[in-house]
Parts: structure tokens; C-alpha cells; sequence
């Protein structure tokens, strides 16, 4: 029996992908696929129709980065299919074990099995992670916290709050807005940790090789600033490295559960940017850890989630809870009254589940401090605050614009001036430690890849000018100069995705792309790299874990899917300076009214305690 591929834009399914994007076809085949296994097992002939639709649909919504489909956003028909098919496994101890189970229905949504499995697994590893256990006895982890913290008297010190939580429970949940000291937090628990516990083994680790990298150097830069004993000079040499390369040939275990006879030999494992934490990675992470491990989880749980499926860490702090008993265990640690670790938080609800007693929101931004435009407006697109957003970017401050809606030439050459300076140092014959650091302080960001504003489009309407300005063959892929940003991780050449390069000619006229690393640069013939981009613009997603002095940002147009809060909360928050967004107010009010939920029951499984 044949099928007409199903039409999979659904209206109820809010994500990125086009109605001839790759990700369509792929469902619509997916689906069709799924239907003749219906048929094939036994499954009715009038229904398959509905199977190859509930298929891709369920493909489709993991493209766009939700974990299920709510059975309500499919139609009744579909659902009614579903509930006779052998390829639609219903009870979750059978889905365990059913080779046949395609698809499984579970908590009124349906589920790709393999992330099913995925969520139902990471539920699983948090929970029997999830305990108290300190580190040591009371009165030395208090004497350690006095001396890493000399608080005012009166107030709440929330990183203070939170080494207490990290040293006193197996999983901590650190989020925290830009500028809160998130760096410093996890510096100051790791001397707590290894003085307390000399022995203790920590892996350091971030989702991008570019996180890591910056990781690795902020905590080094904290050692520096805060002491310059022996203790502090030994932490300060903990390498950073992507989570992929933490786990190794886990990662290769696709749908099957990871080797738990061979776990990761490490006594804590610190997660920054853990926002950018797929559903798939948070899983092995946690089912490779040892059964007496701890794991800190650092981030911003405001900014857009991984681009892949899930959004773990958003889910974990959604959960910021405390019960009655570990609030005044950590009254006495964080030296601050019980019932002001409720009050001073809104919205925070005594704990029905242990895993909310790890949650710890920092809450004071030194980056953007009191009266801050940028940190303001963030404030407010986080908040969803449309009006008031909207009026901030237009009262003309330097630290904020809102430009013009479209970029013409006149207009793209303030961008292009941004870049001045990076040409004229390398004329100058400027090092590539040098260049990178000056190319740095500026970038454009793109809600887009694709479009007259998308960063490929921006890419390429810049290499035009950086060709000419050092005098480069027209069209040439290589050139000095361009900036490039790997795509791809190579394990072998310790290139990450994320990571950023310059190409450079010596004096033989040969070009090379040179990375910063903790020691300096390191330089690869452009042949050797692993998949690269021009760098000049990115997509916001991309940008994830950098900084930058200003920004300009390329908004999405209104109607389209991606003109989200997250988005730009996360693209402004990339600034320490100054942010202009290009677009229309439309298009910024869209985006700010618009949060951009994913489908998922991690956070109802962790509640409930029965993943």
C-alpha cells in the first residue's frame, strides 16, 4: 500500500522550520516509513494514513527542538489511531523493552522512543543523584564559607547561598543573569571543595569548545584576583573541555543507555552554560555519572535553550524550591534568616521534591548595575514587558537603539566602521593573539541564518569589504583576515564548535587560521580545519557564551518563528556596552510577547518522582 506524504504544518507545533525545509521532508518520510511498519505488524489499513501524520509530526517537533507532542495538538482522529497501533507503545514498562515501539504515548504526549527514553532516563539519574551529602562537617564548611565571603551585615549573600547549596547537596542548579558572578561562584566552590576534601577529583566542562575555553579562563583569572596561595595555584591549572570529549565513546551509545560500568572518574563535575544542554547530552551526562559524584549545573536558564531537542536546564530551575528543614540547615551556612531565603525571593514555594533545594537564582548583576540601560531593558524582555521595553530602546541612549528596520547601504556602513580598527592593525602586521582579541570587542548578530538579514546574507555582504581591504582576489574563500568560527568538533586537533579564528598570511605568502588557547594561539593550515564559517556575523544561537563590547543585532521579521523572547534576551545580555537592533518596533514587540516554550515532561517527572 502506498501513502501520500502527510502534511506536517501544524499550527500547534511553534518551531523554526520551513514548509520546504529539509526537516519537512525528512518527516514526511519518517512518517511513511513508520506507517508500513503499522501495516506490517498487524496494524489497520484505514489508520495508517493518521500513523504516517502522527509520525511526522513527532519527527518534525523534535527538529524544532521539543522533546513530545501534547496529544491535544493532534487531531482526535490521529489520536484515536494511535491508541490501536502496534507501532504506539502505551505502557512505559513495556516501551522499555519493545523493539517494535516507534512512538510512545506517555503522560498525555507522544514521544520519538528514543527520547523517551532520554527524558525517562535523565529523570531517573537526577533523582537518585539528587541528596544531601556534605562535604564535611558543619563547622568547617561554615569557617570556609567566612573565609571566601566577607558579607555585609543585613543582606543576603546568594553565591555565598549557593557554594552552601553545591557543598551540602550532589546536585546544584546555579542560574543567573549576566554579570551575577557565575565564574566567581564556581571559583569559590572549587577552593571550598578541594580544601575541604583534598583528595577530590573535578572535570571541568562546558557544551561548546568555546565555553569551555572561556571557562577555563575566567576561573584562572578568579584564582588570580582572590588569592595567590598554593591551593589557589593548583586549581588554577584545571583544563576546561567540551562535555562531548568529557564523555568520550558514551557518546556513541545513541538510544542504548550508557556503560555504567564504566563511569566518569571524577568526584564533581562543573557544567557551565548549561542552558545550551540538549535532552540527549543532559541524559548521558547524568547516567555517566559515579553513584557518590556531584554535579553543578551553571547558567542562565532566561536564554535560548540548545539548539537541539530539549531545555534541561530551563526545566531544572523552573523547580527553585526549598522545604522547611534544608532552609534552616542553610540559614546557618549562608548566615542569613530562614525565612528570608523565601522572602527575598517572589514566586519561590516551600519544596514538595528534594531536587528544588538545589536551585539557587544569583541575583545582583555587577556587569550592568543599578540604573544600567542594557541591564534594564533585559530585565524587561525577560519579564515579557513589551511597552516598557519598547520604550527604552527608542529614548535614543548610547547604550541602546533601536535603528532603522532596514539596512541600506548608507546604514551598513556604520556597521562596516565597526571594523576599522581591525583592518588598520592588520595592515599594521599586528600578532593573531592581537587580532583576536581586537576582533573580539564587536560583532553582529543575526536571529537568521537564512534571508536579506540572516547572518550568511550580513557574511557575505562583509567579506566584500574585507577582500578590498586587503587587497584579496574577488570571491576568494581564504583570505587574510577572515574571521572564522568552526562548526564541527575535531577531538584530534582540539578544535570545537564555536571555536573562533583568524587567517593570516606569513612572510612566504601562505595563509594559516590561528585559534586562541590558554597559552597563547595555535595555528592550522585552513585545509586541516574541520568544517568553518565566515565569523563577522552570527546567528544569535551560535553566539552563546561569548561577550562581546557592542553588538548589533539583526531582528527577525514579526511572523516568523524565531522572533522570540529568548532570543533576545540572549543577544542583548551578549554586550557589555552597547546594543542597536535593526528591525521594526513589530518586530521587537513580537518577539519580546512571544516565549518560546518546548514541549517536555522532565520537569513533571522530577516532581513526581516516578520518571
Amino acid at each position: 500500500m502506498s501513502f501520500a506524504l502527510p502534511d506536517v504544518s501544524m499550527p500547534a507545533i511553534d518551531g523554526g522550520a520551513k514548509p520546504d525545509s529539509p526537516a519537512i521532508d525528512l518527516a514526511q518520510s519518517f512518517g511513511a516509513i513508520v506507517a508500513q511498519l503499522h501495516l506490517r505488524l498487524g496494524g489497520s489499513a484505514s489508520a495508517a494514513q493518521d500513523i504516517a501524520l502522527a509520525a511526522a509530526t513527532a519527527s518534525l517537533s523534535v527538529s524544532e527542538g521539543h522533546a513530545c507532542v501534547p496529544l491535544a495538538a493532534l487531531p482526535a482522529s490521529v489520536c484515536q489511531s494511535l491508541s490501536q497501533s502496534p507501532v504506539a507503545i502505551k505502557d512505559p514498562q513495556r516501551a522499555r523493552r519493545e523493539a517494535n515501539a516507534v512512538l510512545v504515548i506517555d503522560r498525555q504526549r507522544l514521544y520519538l522512543q528514543r527520547y523517551w527514553r532520554y527524558e525517562v532516563w535523565l529523570a531517573a539519574s537526577l533523582i537518585a543523584l539528587d541528596a544531601q551529602l556534605p562535604v564535611a562537617s558543619e563547622a568547617a564548611m561554615l569557617a570556609m564559607l567566612d573565609t571566601l565571603f566577607q558579607d555585609e551585615a543585613g543582606q543576603i549573600n546568594w553565591q555565598r547561598v549557593a557554594v552552601a547549596t553545591a557543598l551540602t547537596r550532589r546536585i546544584a542548579v546555579i542560574t543567573g543573569g549576566p554579570g551575577t558572578g557565575k565564574t566567581q561562584t564556581v571559583a569559590r566552590f572549587l577552593v571550598a571543595l578541594s580544601a575541604l576534601a583534598p583528595d577530590v577529583r573535578i572535570a571541568l566542562a562546558a557544551p561548546t569548545g568555546k565555553a569551555a575555553l572561556r571557562l577555563e579562563q575566567s576561573v584562572r583569572e578568579q584564582f588570580g584576583k582572590d588569592r595567590s596561595g598554593p591551593l589557589h595555584r593548583g586549581l588554577s591549572v584545571l583544563k576546561a573541555q567540551t562535555v562531548h570529549r568529557l564523555l568520550g565513546p558514551r557518546m556513541r551509545f545513541g538510544s542504548q543507555r550508557s556503560d555504567l560500568r564504566r563511569p566518569l572518574a571524577y568526584d564533581a563535575v562543573v557544567i557551565d552554560e548549561a542552558s545550551m544542554l540538549d535532552l540527549a547530552l543532559a541524559a548521558k551526562l547524568a547516567d555517566a555519572l559515579p553513584a557518590s559524584s556531584r554535579l553543578i549545573l551553571v547558567g542562565d536558564a532566561d536564554q535560548l535553550a540548545s539548539v537541539e531537542t530539549g531545555s534541561v536546564f530551563f526545566e531544572l530551575a523552573s523547580l527553585a524550591a526549598r522545604d522547611e528543614a534544608y532552609a534552616g540547615r542553610l540559614s546557618g551556612l549562608a548566615k542569613a534568616p530562614a525565612r528570608d531565603l523565601f522572602s527575598a525571593e517572589p514566586g519561590l514555594r516551600p519544596s514538595t521534591h528534594p531536587l528544588g533545594n538545589s536551585v539557587v537564582v544569583l541575583k545582583t548583576s555587577y556587569r550592568y548595575q543599578s540604573g544600567g540601560v542594557i541591564g534594564r531593558f533585559a530585565a524587561l524582555v525577560r519579564a515579557g514587558n513589551v511597552s516598557e521595553a519598547i520604550a527604552l530602546a527608542k529614548a535614543g541612549h548610547d547604550e541602546l537603539q533601536l535603528a532603522s528596520a532596514v539596512v541600506e547601504a548608507d546604514t551598513f556602513d556604520l556597521i562596516i566602521a565597526h571594523f576599522d580598527g581591525y583592518f588598520a592593525a592588520l595592515k599594521a602586521g599586528a600578532a593573531a593573539f592581537e587580532l583576536l582579541r581586537l576582533f573580539a570587542h564587536y560583532r553582529i548578530l543575526t536571529a537568521l541564518r537564512q534571508g536579506p538579514l540572516g547572518s550568511v546574507a550580513v557574511n557575505a555582504r562583509l567579506e566584500q569589504h574585507a577582500r578590498r581591504a586587503v587587497a584579496a582576489v574577488d570571491g576568494a574563500m581564504w583570505y587574510s583576515g577572515r574571521p572564522v568560527i568552526v562548526t564541527q568538533n575535531d577531538a584530534q586537533l582540539q578544535l570545537f564548535n564555536g571555536d573562533i579564528g583568524i587567517t593570516l598570511e606569513d612572510a612566504r605568502g601562505a595563509l594559516s587560521v590561528y585559534f586562541e588557547d590558554a597559552s597563547g594561539t595555535r595555528a592550522f593550515a585552513p585545509s586541516r580545519l574541520p568544517h568553518c564559517e565566515t565569523a563577522f556575523a552570527l546567528t544569535v544561537h551560535k553566539s552563546q557564551g561569548s561577550e562581546f563590547d557592542t553588538i548589533d543585532v539583526m531582528l527577525a521579521p514579526e511572523d516568523s518563528p524565531l522572533a522570540q523572547r529568548e532570543l533576545i534576551y540572549t543577544a542583548v545580555t551578549r554586550a557589555r556596552k552597547s546594543v542597536r537592533l535593526w528591525g521594526s518596533e513589530a518586530a521587537l514587540a513580537a518577539a519580546i510577547a512571544r516565549p518560546g516554550a518546548r514541549f517536555s515532561a522532565l520537569a513533571e517527572r522530577l516532581v513526581e518522582k516516578k520518571p
